[in-house]
């Protein structure tokens, strides 16, 4: 039998979901110096396919654990302390209380980064993206659809 296109691809079936993305849409979390917080600012559900978006977190529904692709991305300024480049953010993604990745970056005086997981998530646990920072001073979050977190469970 040749293989097309169209047989290739049939009896897959399935989708990514549970999903969902949020967004920020003004500056509405500070974060304290040296301090690790969990991001819950979010304003703005671009979309959450089982409504299991709440709170700054996503809470696995019953039934759909599995692998999920997971990002986020944040956005500051250091305002007061623009020029001082031995300070530092680290943001994480969280399964439940366990760290499943973690991006640092050096400041410089605008930040805009990332990070993507792929994670084993059981139903009922929470995925959550946290934030730390040693500026010296509080640190806002840029709004404006420049910070989000979201994912999707992977078929």
């Amino acid at each position: 039998r040749k293989m097309t296109k169209a047989n290739f691809v049939s009896g897959i079936g399935g989708a990514n979901t549970p999903a969902f993305l949020a967004y920020v849409n003004s500056n509405t979390q500070s974060i304290a110096n040296n301090s690790t917080v969990k991001i819950t600012y979010y304003n703005t559900e671009e979309f959450d396919t089982d409504n299991a978006f709440a709170s700054g977190q996503f809470t696995c529904p019953s039934g759909k654990g599995g692998k999920y692709f997971l990002n986020g991305s944040i956005s500051t300024s250091l305002g007061a302390d623009a020029g001082v480049f031995d300070k530092q953010f680290n943001l994480q993604i969280k399964v439940g209380t366990t760290t499943v990745a973690s991006n640092t970056i050096i400041r410089p005086p605008y930040a805009q980064f990332g990070i993507t997981a792929i994670a084993d998530v059981s139903e009922n646990q929470t995925i959550s993206m946290h934030m730390y920072q040693d500026s010296g001073s509080a640190v806002t979050i840029d709004g404006n659809r420049r910070a989000f977190f979201g994912g999707f469970k992977l078929i």
